[in-house]
């Protein structure tokens, strides 16, 4: 028998009929469903973004952290520390700074180039990154050819004495061997000439002036007589004083490794006691009270001794102005040494980085 189906219609009232609701609740469902989607996708990728940052700054962290360490010894070079050490050897460190964790080492490579690494944490540990960079010492690039040199003859009292008979200081372990005599004075040629001017025939075809980017250590005399003599702040050696100049007398002693290049700025007298490195002084220099100094003199205008003279053990070039009429008087000696001129110069250099492919990140 052939049955028929009613369709159902809205009844008077316009209500939906059980069919069309059903429809209905399945859209509701679906579209709740694409909503909570797009919701979670969105909590998905904006938590990826926060881990990505939030690693990003871990790394550049410990990225700051390693190139601030890296970087250190050029920064704040100790040469007591690292000037003596053996060529392959090396140095290890650890520490903090402002941005996370470092482990550092400082190798050396040769006589005038070292190997710096550094591994930077950052402060949670999650993050690490290492960089090395080549630094080289960079000394003054003068070296005397004479025990003393000066645009005129100097004159000199009965008892002093220039000797180009190369010398070891006493008690001093690291000395090469000796060179060949040099001359005692040297008067260098062309003087006011074109290609020599002035006091660039003296100083190594450099402007005294800038000689002071080389030195470590500026002093204002300040007028009156001074005294250089070695200074300890407890058991160290108080580098911070203007007037210690490292102990000649004392090479095992706190100051013994302590070459500083000196730069003074005006006319320095002195009376006593002793130091060593490189002094370069922007004026005239007057030496009295037996003092004594080893490594190299650059005096730009007069170089005198009083009283009971000084001995200078090194090398000596007096400025672009002859000696006045006293002259280099007193007991007074210039004797060239070779071991106090490289060690005053090695000493006093700065690690710099290499200008081109000096520094590389390893990871």
């Amino acid at each position: 028998m052939l049955r028929t189906r009613r369709l159902r219609r809205p009844n008077a009232s316009g209500s939906i009929d059980r069919g069309e609701q059903g429809i209905a609740l399945l859209a509701a469902v679906f579209a709740l469903v694409l909503v909570g989607g797009i919701v979670a996708g969105s909590v998905f990728v904006a938590l990826q973004d926060q881990r990505i940052g939030r690693n990003m700054v871990r790394q550049q962290q410990a990225f700051g952290a390693a190139e601030t360490a890296v970087l250190e010894p050029a920064v704040s070079w100790v040469p007591a520390g690292y000037a003596d050490l053996p060529v392959g050897a090396a140095v290890t460190g650890a520490g903090t700074t402002t941005t996370g964790w470092f482990q550092h080492r400082l190798q050396r490579l040769s006589p005038m180039l070292y190997l710096s690494q550094a591994e930077g944490l950052s402060w949670d540990l999650a993050s690490r990154q290492r960089v090395a960079v080549l630094l080289r010492l960079r000394p003054l690039p003068l070296e005397p050819d004479a025990a003393l040199r000066t645009p005129t003859p100097p004159k000199l009292g009965p008892s002093s004495e220039v000797s180009g008979t190369d010398v070891q200081p006493a008690g001093w372990r690291t000395c090469p061997a000796t060179r060949p005599t040099l001359p005692a004075v040297r008067i260098p040629g062309g003087l006011g000439t074109s290609g020599c001017q002035g006091e660039n025939c003296l100083f190594g075809n450099l402007p005294f002036d800038s000689l002071r980017a080389y030195a470590t250590k500026v002093v204002q005399p300040g007028g009156g007589t001074r005294v250089v003599q070695p200074s300890r702040r407890g058991p160290s050696c108080d580098t911070a004083d203007p007037f210690n100049w490292g102990d000649p007398r004392d090479p095992r002693g706190p100051c013994g490794n302590y070459f500083p290049a000196v730069w003074v700025e005006s006319d320095l007298t002195l009376d006593g006691l002793r130091g060593q490195g490189v002094l370069m002084v922007n004026g005239d220099l007057t030496l009295g009270g037996g003092f004594a100094f080893f490594g190299l003199v650059l005096v730009r205008g007069t170089l005198r001794t009083v009283a009971a003279g000084a001995r200078l053990t090194g090398g000596v070039i007096a400025g672009a102005v002859s000696l006045d009429q006293r002259g280099i008087v007193g007991k007074s000696l210039i004797q060239f040494s070779s071991c106090a001129v490289s060690r005053a110069l090695t000493g006093s250099a700065v690690l710099v980085p290499l200008r081109e492919r000096g520094w590389v990140g390893m990871y």
